[in-house]
């Protein structure tokens, strides 16, 4: 794609009667034209999406586009509306490429169209002649001769195509330094001195010339905005190395609602003076509130330079209440590509107390380890929260969304990881007694020795008279433990009430299981709610008596012989009262059906003293109402029944 050189300028008027000259144009890029790509999809790619090997500026007014379909080559003048033909700009015969250079990291090598075939040079990074010679084969095309004798020579490195007529000057530059130092210091040629001294003479003359070059002209960066920032003739534009004269310049042409329309924006520009075909690159960084230092991701050899990076580093400390999207590598290096549940825990504390300290402090209490807590609920399942929550920090646009960002990433690909042996824990969601609240999470086996000893001494000091605990505390709690094979802990949430004599957690957990299992009134409450969600009901109840509870026992003190009975005895009174209440109600309706038929009454009473006289435990009890609540299901045969569901030890 040849473009117009910057020192014979063409003004932007209609083509009729322009003088459009080759001589005024230089080739800085040549391309395959893929599939059906029209000449309008050939703008949009040099604007918005340009090849990686491109360093020209955008594609703009007054530039040529030649296309070559291999039958026919036609050159297209960029005009402000549409592309114009023209016939005379260049003649077939010259279309033919007969010329080529690359760079190959340090080293250059350049490449022509002879009689003979190709005539080709590998060169130094001092553009000094390596190897060279001819190729002798006419009948395969520049490119592909290039290619083989670049793998011979073993440069398999990125290769730039660079301009050939640009090397070639360096080249004869760097002879005629050289050649002009030799012969200043050897004087006239003398035929008679022996080859080899004048070889030394040379080798020591090139050596001393390089040593005493003048310094090399390091690159350095300036900073642009414009009005217009796809063409940037179309308004206003300002460049300076002053970084902050720059963004005030920037944030000014942002403000005006007449030239907003033409979307303004703010960038870099690469200048390095001793090498032209890398200067003057120059690149959008700023557009709208956001810094993009992304953008450079894509672009390998700028994109790496130290001074871009720092360029970019100033441009986000002159505008710090824009959005800053730094480069992958940066994103990348904020968190570990994979964290452990500690890590990501910590994470999610730093950023949440960093995101709003306010609101932190108002909910953790000073020295609280939410980390713990934040562990758990990740090994549990639970990061689809988390993942909202950082998702507000990201649409909060702030100078933490993009660590949210990164953060949210690795979210999506955390695996939860066991400890093995792992101990069941809790979390005190809220208890009425603070000592029992600190810390927050704990072993279930130390909080449930905590609470066994204090529900014994509060119940010690009951009401003698009236056998009330004068003293109970309300807790809230969330327990956690792991169940073999699985990766994710389980948890359910419960509270209980300390100082009613019940003894320690476990204890607690126990008396409610057993008491929903047994009172006839609470499960004729579920029964309501549907067959199908009372057999899940059940189930729960039936899985948390057998397995769970026993497999928390495990890890927790052995219970206490008077709280174990007192639990027992408690249940038994509440079911005899149940069930009095049931024998009540009974005779009542004996007596109005059956007036007169007295001598059935002698013996049901001797029957129900029998009864008082031998009374069950409290585990042959609940299993004759588990046995009388399956009958009433239908679940009386083993093949029919839940049981068989049920998990065993």
């Amino acid at each position: 794609m040849p473009s117009k050189k910057r020192a014979t300028p063409i003004s932007l008027q209609p083509l009729d009667g322009m003088q459009i000259k080759k001589e005024d144009y230089k080739l800085v890029y040549v391309g395959e034209l893929s599939g059906n790509m029209s000449l309008d999809d050939i703008f949009e790619r040099f604007n918005i999406d340009r090849p990686e090997d491109f360093r020209g500026h955008s594609l703009s007014v007054s530039d040529i586009i030649v296309l070559n379909d291999g039958e026919k080559v036609t050159a297209h003048f960029v005009d402000s509306i549409s592309f114009e033909q023209l016939d005379s700009f260049l003649n077939l015969e010259e279309q033919v490429l007969s010329e080529l250079a690359y760079e190959v990291g340090e080293r250059y090598f350049a490449i022509q169209r002879t009689e003979e075939g190709y005539d080709y040079s590998f060169y130094d990074e001092d553009f000094r002649l390596m190897d060279g010679g001819v190729y002798e084969n006419d009948q395969i095309s520049i490119e592909e001769a290039a290619e083989e004798l670049l793998e011979d020579e073993g440069w398999t490195g990125e290769r730039i195509r660079g301009d050939y007529d640009q090397l070639m000057e360096k080249v004869e530059e760097m002879d005629e330094v050289v050649m002009a130092e030799i012969q200043k210091s050897q004087g006239e040629y003398k035929p008679l001195a022996k080859v080899e001294e004048l070889e030394e003479a040379n080798y020591n003359m090139i050596d001393n010339v390089l040593n005493n070059m003048p310094p090399k002209k390091e690159p350095y960066l300036e900073y642009f905005a414009t009005e217009c920032d796809e063409f940037h003739d179309m308004g206003a534009y300002e460049k300076s190395t002053d970084v902050n004269q720059i963004a005030a310049v920037y944030e000014k042409y942002r403000e005006n609602p007449k030239t907003a329309y033409l979307g303004c924006s703010m960038g870099i520009i690469y200048r390095d003076p001793e090498d032209s075909y890398y200067d003057e690159a120059e690149f959008a960084i700023v557009k709208g509130n956001t810094v993009f230092g992304n953008l450079m991701d894509d672009v390998r050899f700028y994109g790496e330079l130290a001074l871009v990076r720092e360029g970019i580093e100033k441009i986000h400390e002159a505008l710090p209440d824009y959005k800053y999207v730094p480069m992958r590598d940066v994103r990348e290096a904020m968190y570990p590509e994979k964290m452990t549940t500690e890590q990501l825990a910590e994470a999610l504390d730093e950023i949440a107390e960093a995101f709003d300290p306010y609101e932190y402090r108002d909910n953790v209490e000073r020295g609280e380890n939410t980390v713990q807590e934040v562990m758990l609920d990740l090994r549990s399942g639970n990061i689809h929260s988390y993942i909202s929550y950082l998702k507000d920090i990201v649409d909060e646009e702030c100078d933490l969304s993009v660590r949210a960002g990164v953060l949210i990433e690795r979210l999506k690909a955390y695996e939860p990881e066991l400890l093995k042996d792992m101990e069941p824990m809790v979390y005190v969601n809220y208890c009425e007694e603070s000592d029992l609240m600190n810390p927050r999470c704990q072993k279930l086996s130390e909080l449930d020795a905590k609470t066994a000893e204090m529900d014994k001494e509060w119940y010690a000091k009951r009401d003698p008279k009236t056998e009330e605990p004068t003293k109970i505390a309300k807790i809230y709690v969330t327990v956690y433990y792991a169940e073999k094979g699985e990766q994710m802990l389980h948890h359910f949430k419960k509270s209980m009430d300390i100082g009613n004599g019940h003894g320690g957690i476990v204890s607690q957990l126990k008396y409610d299981n057993e008491m929903k299992l047994t009172d006839e009134y609470w499960i004729n409450y579920q029964k309501g709610k549907g067959s199908e969600e009372f057999q899940k009901y059940m189930e729960d109840l039936t899985d948390m008596q057998n397995h769970v509870l026993p497999y928390l026992q495990s890890f927790c003190n052995l219970e206490e012989k008077g709280v174990k009975e007192r639990r027992e005895q408690q249940i038994a009174e509440r079911y005899e009262g149940r069930a009095d209440e049931r024998v009540t109600s009974t005779e009542a309706n004996e007596v109005v059906k059956d007036v007169g038929k007295t001598d059935r009454k002698p013996a049901q009473q001797k029957q129900a003293v029998d009864g008082k006289d031998k009374k069950l435990s409290i585990h042959e009890r609940l299993e004759i109402n588990k046995r009388i609540i399956q009958e009433k299901q239908g679940k009386d045969k083993t093949e029919r029944g839940v049981d068989l569901g049920v998990r065993t030890v």
